[in-house]
């Protein structure tokens, strides 16, 4: 890694290795370390499209189904209290759609 690589902000950096996280899971098991900080920032963020993109999320969302625990309970909790807030709001933010299809694939696939 070259100098300028430790230069770049913490968000850019947990938006780029974030997902990677996952991917590796994915693609490279034998070589993929769960990392508690990786996972909390995508459970964090995973509705997020410009954090997640699209085709993290698919990858993300197949992660998600081996989630045990307090972090699967924490997950349905608060994915349920935001699918209420969003539902009973008047506004027709098209980002806010997309969260909630986010949320909604999510509940579904934890429920």
């Amino acid at each position: 890694m070259n100098a300028e690589y430790f230069n770049y902000p913490v968000f850019y950096l947990s938006n780029y290795f974030s997902p990677l996280f996952c991917y590796s899971w994915s693609k490279k098991p034998n070589e993929w370390k769960f990392q508690k900080t990786r996972q909390t920032w995508l459970l964090l963020h995973m509705y997020d499209k410009e954090k997640v993109p699209d085709e993290y999320f698919s990858v993300l969302l197949d992660y998600l189904e081996g989630l045990k625990g307090s972090a699967r309970d924490v997950t349905m909790q608060k994915a349920e209290a935001l699918i209420k807030e969003y539902d009973s709001s008047d506004e027709e933010d098209p980002g806010l759609l997309e969260k909630c299809e986010r949320i909604r694939k999510v509940l579904q696939l934890l429920s």
